[in-house]
């Protein structure tokens, strides 16, 4: 069957997004990196990236038609800047839109954002902080969290794979003395 191509709009170009494009290029998402700062967005740092939009994160929104196929993933290097994204992000039919950081740093953008007219309801579909809870600490490490998110997001609805939701059980607990 021919399927639809799935696109990822990483919004920043700094240390977690670039592995994060290269892990979600190589699960066969077409990956566009959006970052001004023309010094970190480039094709060396992301070679995988099939488009590099290097100009102010909010200016791009209305050339990129983010459709409900679409993940959108915001890294950016500025709270202020990730919050306009979330805000902009939450008004398209993105599939998914996830958002990196600290549970304090997502109730004071949730805070504004209702300020700012967002519903809970809108909020509701923004996974912040963003990737599966695996500890990750490293920028590669945060980047299979997220990747991992993404791929859960994809296959969720029409998977019928038998091992979702069962207990994940370590060796040395069915070990015996």
């Amino acid at each position: 069957p021919v399927v639809a191509v799935e696109r990822l709009f990483l919004f920043g170009a700094g240390h977690v997004a670039e592995p994060t494009s290269a892990f979600a290029s190589a699960c066969g998402f077409e990956v566009t990196v959006i970052d001004e700062r023309a010094d970190y967005n480039t094709p060396e740092r992301f070679p995988q990236a099939v488009r590099h939009h290097v100009a102010p994160h909010g200016d791009v929104f209305s050339s990129l038609e983010i459709g409900a196929r679409d993940y959108v993933v915001i890294t950016t290097h500025n709270h202020d800047h990730d919050r306009d994204v979330l805000a902009r992000a939450l008004r398209t039919e993105a599939r998914y839109i996830g958002m990196i950081g600290s549970t304090q740093k997502v109730k004071k953008t949730f805070a504004q954002l209702r300020l700012e007219g967002l519903t809970d309801s809108d909020l509701a579909r923004a996974r912040t902080p963003i990737g599966l809870d695996i500890f990750a600490e490293t920028p590669a490490e945060i980047a299979v969290a997220i990747v991992g998110e993404l791929i859960r997001e994809r296959r969720e609805g029409p998977s019928q794979k038998k091992t979702r939701g069962a207990e994940v059980v370590s060796m040395h607990e069915t070990e015996e003395p």
